[in-house]
Formats: structure tokens, sequence, C-alpha cells
């Protein structure tokens, strides 16, 4: 059967014994803990995003990033330290110089689904998500796509777990998962 949640949930998972075959994670940072234990398989990346800005759709402000400055954006929602968007979405602010002008008006959630509906809600004037996530979400409007130069390559690697009692199983799931139906799947959705 499959788990969601996030990564660094699923991690602790792991960690903790869980019975967990194939992990797939949003960075390849997650992996990091279980490859200096020597926990896991190699693991591959399968998919690739961006990351975005998004606003209210109800909202023609901001109209870019440099909008992110002034006193009409009060709340830039981003995911906190443990979650990837949340270290794409700084690095970005760094890479743009904006990380001091709106270090006041970030607002932390626990993962990039939370940022999207804060967004969506319009409890936050923008926030940096995932740009697959963005486009499920028909209550907000994309404002502008990040440059990849902004922030760490953002992958998402899967690996077959050393400690799975399906190992064939688990390998041949890791194999679907770059099969051209599957790839086509996620180039559906918004991944590259």
């Amino acid at each position: 059967h499959l788990t969601f949640g996030s990564s660094g949930t699923l991690l602790r998972q792991i960690e903790n014994s869980a019975p967990i075959d194939v992990f797939c994670a949003a960075s390849p940072d997650q992996f990091r803990p279980l490859q200096t234990r020597r926990a896991v398989f190699l693991p591959r990346t399968f998919a690739c995003n961006d990351l975005v800005l998004v606003a209210p759709r109800s909202s023609r402000f901001p109209r870019n990033f440099s909008d992110l400055k002034s006193p009409q954006i009060r709340r830039i929602a981003l995911g906190a330290r443990t979650v990837p968007a949340g270290n794409y979405a700084r690095q970005t602010l760094d890479f743009y110089g904006l990380r001091a002008a709106t270090a006041p008006k970030i607002v932390l959630f626990k993962d990039v689904r939370a940022v999207l509906a804060q967004v969506a809600l319009g409890n936050c004037d923008a926030g940096f998500v995932y740009r697959t996530d963005a486009l499920r979400e028909p209550r907000v409007r994309i404002v502008q796509t990040v440059s990849p130069r902004a922030h760490s390559p953002i992958s998402y690697p899967i690996g077959t777990l050393k400690a799975s009692k399906n190992w064939q199983t688990a390998r041949d799931f890791e194999a679907f998962c770059f099969a051209p139906s599957s790839r086509a799947i996620l180039r559906g959705f918004g991944f590259r």
C-alpha cells in the first residue's frame, strides 16, 4: 500500500523501522541520513519540478518578485526549515536580494500544501510552492516562475530500502516510475 506525507515525516517513520520498501522524497537531502547508514540502495531522480511565486487569484498584486518588498504585501507564506520547498524559497529570496526586505513578512507553515492553502484562502498575500501544486489549485495564480539558478535543483529521488521484505516488488515499482508511460503521467501533472 502507499503512504503519503511530508518527506521529513516519512523519513522519521523509516528511521523508526516502519515497514517501508520504497522511499520517494521531495529532496535528495532526505536520502542523506539513509545513505550515511547504508540503509538504501542508490537513489535515482525520477522527476523534477519548478518553484513558483503564487498569489490569490482574486488579487492583482504582486506582479513579480520585486513587488514582495511593497508595503501592500504583508504576509508571505513559506515552508518551515524542515520543508524542502521552504529551503528553496529562502535560497530564492537570497538570490534575488529580497531576504532582508521580506524577513518581517515571512510566515512559516509545516509543508508546501499548507503554504498553498493559506494563499488560496487569502490569509497570505503570496507564497512559494511547487508548480505542480499551484496548477492544481484554482484559487491561486502563478505570479512568476523562479529561475532554476536561484536555488538547488528541485529533484525527486526514489530508492529501495535495503530492509525491504518485498525487494523484487520494490525494485519493480521503482522501474515502473521510469517507464515512458509513467513519465508521461508525471509530465501531465507539471513535472519535468
